[in-house]
């Protein structure tokens, strides 16, 4: 018993000595440990700064739909319903110049489902609002740059390098809309 009380007082001074004799080994541990913490904090941030712009691109997208589902702006081209609809749903994180959107109208989904499939880049600055019962497609292209824009996971990529997010939205004119058919600018 006794040289079991010896023992526990041996080891007890060793581990007083261990936790008393602290002098820098904070110092290095923080050395090594922020640059983690600091990587871990920033991939956190950058991740919900992309998933923020995507979904509000995606809900400013949805409302612009809506405005040519209701007939209800007075756009007369691409652009125009750009800065008078679209970028009025767009919050001040998105930079509404870098945004390009076309609008494509067909009376049956064969013709956008065809237009889904070909290259988009065709239908970007296109105004087809068609009439009352066709289907509209709002197609939206949102061009990100900056040097952190290799963090964004949802981003498409041109053959040039150029990154952009996208958004679409398939509507149906409602039957009490007005207009001339398929009018295209």
């Amino acid at each position: 018993m006794a040289q079991l009380q010896i023992l526990k007082l041996t080891y007890q001074r060793l581990l007083e000595k261990w936790f008393a004799d602290v002098k820098g080994s904070i110092a290095i541990e923080f050395a090594l440990l922020f640059p983690v913490y600091l990587g871990m904090i920033t991939a956190i941030m950058f991740h919900f700064f992309s998933a923020l712009q995507l979904s509000s691109l995606d809900f400013a997208t949805y409302n612009a739909a809506n405005e040519l589902r209701r007939d209800t702006s007075i756009a007369n081209n691409a652009e125009d319903f750009r800065d008078s609809v679209y970028c009025n749903f767009v919050p001040a994180i998105v930079d509404c110049d870098s945004i390009e959107l076309g609008v494509v109208s067909a009376d049956n989904f064969t013709a956008i489902q065809d237009w889904r499939e070909s290259e988009r880049a065709e239908i970007l600055g296109q105004f087809c609002t068609g009439t009352a019962g066709d289907l509209v497609w709002l197609t939206v292209r949102y061009n990100l740059d900056g040097p952190f824009r290799r963090f964004y996971n949802a981003a498409n990529r041109t053959d040039d390098g150029a990154m952009f997010l996208t958004s679409n939205y398939i509507v149906v004119r409602e039957p009490t809309v007005g207009g001339l058919g398929l009018v295209c600018t």
